[in-house]
């Protein structure tokens, strides 16, 4: 099973700098833009073949539709992540997944593992570390679980900056193993953003941060497969 998770948003600065053009198209908002980077996105996809996808940071669900990649990934769902972000996150897989949602949080059933994709709030590590409490009140016993995407928990690894999110990571780390801990930077920032959680018993057999990103975007693409 090949996974993968990527913010693919411009860099953030792109929200205030509204007069900026690209091949004389402006550039007025800093999620995924589809007339810069969809041809990359495309074809990392099908380098890497993964059998789930998680995408972060479309302002308009259709600007998946550029992405010819996902041609080959018929079943997709959207998720709107709440304020600051108000983006979406993309989910797409070979084969059918069931979703449901609990306290506005989705989860993703997808080959018997219950795949939780997240945004967390990118200026508060009060509002993150809640987020995380409620993610994790949901957990039942005898499932297994994966915890994927922009955590905004700033890192190098597994040494975070703010104390509420180093309390936060420990607290995951009594469910879960944090497979990214040796990844010590998915952002041109030098720090590590994105991550995967998964359940004790899941057998990860590789984790790779890939030095690819299209134009103007901030995070690197994080893929890994297990059996």
């Amino acid at each position: 099973m090949r996974v993968l998770t990527w913010n693919i948003a411009s860099i953030i600065i792109f929200k205030f700098l509204r007069f900026i053009k690209h091949n004389g198209k402006n550039i007025d908002h800093w999620a995924f833009h589809p007339f810069i980077n969809a041809d990359f996105v495309s074809k990392l996809i099908g380098n890497i073949n993964p059998d789930i996808i998680f995408l972060q940071e479309f302002q308009f669900k259709e600007d998946a539709e550029s992405i010819n990649g996902l041609i080959e990934y018929p079943y997709k769902t959207f998720i709107l992540t709440s304020l600051p972000h108000n983006t979406y996150t993309l989910i797409a897989s070979k084969q059918p997944f069931v979703i449901e949602t609990h306290n506005g949080i989705t989860l993703i059933k997808y080959e018997n593992i219950i795949y939780i994709p997240i945004h967390l709030h990118a200026f508060s590590s009060r509002k993150r570390s809640q987020e995380l409490i409620n993610i994790l009140g949901l957990f039942s016993e005898g499932e297994r679980y994966v915890i994927i995407g922009d955590a905004n928990m700033a890192s190098r690894g597994s040494k975070y900056i703010f104390s509420k999110d180093r309390k936060s990571y420990k607290k995951i780390l009594s469910k879960l193993n944090d497979i990214t801990s040796n990844i010590k930077s998915t952002t041109i920032f030098l720090l590590s953003l994105d991550k995967v959680f998964v359940s004790k018993d899941i057998n990860i057999k590789h984790v790779e941060r890939l030095k690819e990103r299209g134009k103007y975007m901030d995070h690197y693409p994080v893929y890994f497969y297990f059996e």
